[in-house]
């Protein structure tokens, strides 16, 4: 038997040994790190991929490749691995249940019409399923990006994305006007004279700005704004010039709509401001019956009118050619209307019917968002999808009315402007556009689930 004070001695020692960290813990702990530290790379990489847009697609079929096409299913594994193996938790997101169940409506969809199909088509459509449960993981990883930021450093490298792709639109509008060579190539629509930047399309840069016009509106009025007040006014500025210069009448409902509802609710002296500005607009511009932006807004309301009194001979030719592919679309979701045809199988299905071209790119999908929630996913998607589009509405509202966070204003703004622009152009499933939407969603649903300092 030991003698006391060697017993001492030895549980002493004993507690110190099991006090010393793990063998493992370092290691682990560097793991840690340098995973967190490529998912935040991946993701602004991922945002920098805004800025060249639609420059780097490679062609296969009309369908095409975005280097997002792959970085966002890598980035989704990776962060739900992540937090599998080191945190063993997931973050709160009001967003991502509705998102997952409409994903499943839409996977079990595919796999019912899977075996009709090519083995191209099967593998692009569960691609793009990929994609969007990478999309998901963007916006429900935010809080991990924001750890150890200092205030408002995300939201201001994303609004320095957003304005890059302005200022390299400007750029195009006066540099590269016509951009109907590469239409022939790459199976854009021959647009001639309107400001379409990277995106190569007019119609979805004008519902990124509908979207993120609110959005800058919500940042300005802030106590302690992202960027100085003088930059966002300049962004402002430049954005409303680059949502002029698209002559997108479905962007310009969009942002009036979205930035009206924003005065409306939070300052409405700036209304009379914009109508009395609009006005002069108006009276002073010379020749103003022979401008671009006149003309396609009276064909807006000519054709408004048209499609409220069923009356043919006021529509313009691009408004009766995206009645028609409403019109035609309908006859897909007939096929199989509880689940839909199944996710991003359109193209598919569509050439078949001989009702799109599998070559042109916007034969991905119909004319409008939800009419292709309806068609892929059926009413049961299409109603889970509307949940999936109210989590991102009715959270930053009540955040506003609550706390009166004008940011949040801005996004539910945003979002309802995007959804209107979404029932004339595809635009909620227009990666770039949802990366910007989920991100920012995901930086409000952070803020209001942890403290205000150190987490902006």
């Amino acid at each position: 038997m030991l003698p006391l004070q060697n017993n001492t001695r030895i549980v002493v020692l004993r507690g110190w040994v099991s006090s010393l960290p793990s063998a493992n813990l370092p290691s682990q702990a560097t793991e840690h790190g340098y995973t967190a530290g490529m998912l935040r790379a991946l993701y602004w990489l991922l945002m920098l991929l805004l800025l060249p847009g639609m420059l780097l697609r490679v062609n296969l079929g009309g369908s095409g490749l975005l280097p997002a096409d792959l970085l966002l299913p890598l980035y989704g594994v990776l962060w739900l691995g992540y937090r599998a193996l080191f945190l063993r938790s997931v973050p709160r997101a009001r967003f991502v249940l509705p998102g997952l169940v409409w994903l499943l409506i839409g996977l079990i969809g595919l796999l019912l019409t899977l075996w009709e199909m090519p083995l191209t088509e099967g593998i692009m459509s569960l691609a793009h399923w990929w994609r969007f449960l990478g999309l998901l993981c963007v916006g429900w990883s935010v809080p991990d990006l924001l750890t150890g930021l200092p205030e408002g450093r995300l939201l201001r490298r994303i609004l320095l994305i957003v304005l890059g792709v302005i200022i390299l639109g400007i750029v195009q509008y006066f540099l590269v006007p016509d951009i109907s060579h590469w239409s022939t190539v790459g199976g854009w629509d021959p647009h001639m004279g309107r400001l379409l930047s990277t995106w190569m399309d007019p119609n979805y840069i004008a519902g990124m700005l509908a979207f993120c016009l609110p959005v800058v509106c919500g940042v300005l009025y802030q106590a302690r704004p992202a960027l100085p007040q003088w930059a966002l006014l300049g962004l402002l500025g430049l954005g409303l010039l680059a949502l002029y210069l698209t002559y997108s009448r479905s962007g310009y409902t969009a942002a009036v709509a979205g930035l009206l509802l924003f005065f409306v609710v939070h300052d409405r002296k700036w209304i009379a401001l914009t109508l009395l500005a609009a006005g002069l607009t108006i009276v002073l511009t010379p020749n103003l019956e022979y401008s671009r932006m006149y003309q396609r807004v009276t064909q807006l309301a000519e054709s408004v009118q048209s499609l409220v009194f069923q009356t043919d001979d006021s529509l313009d030719a691009t408004a009766s050619l995206r009645v028609q592919s409403w019109q035609e679309s309908l006859q897909l979701a007939e096929q199989s209307p509880v689940v839909g045809i199944g996710f991003n199988t359109y193209r598919y299905y569509a050439v078949q019917a001989g009702i799109a071209d599998e070559t042109n790119f916007s034969a991905g999908g119909s004319d409008s968002s939800l009419l292709n929630v309806l068609i892929t996913t059926g009413v049961l998607g299409l109603l889970v999808y509307l949940w999936f589009l109210a989590t991102l509405v009715l959270p930053r509202l009540r955040e506003y009315f609550t706390g009166r966070d004008t940011l949040s204003l801005g996004i539910a703004s945003g979002v309802l402007a995007l959804t209107l622009h979404s029932f004339f152009v595809n635009s909620l499933f227009y990666v770039f556009i949802m990366l910007l939407v989920l991100s920012l969603s995901g930086y409000q649903e952070a803020l209001a689930s942890q403290p205000r300092s150190g987490v902006e």
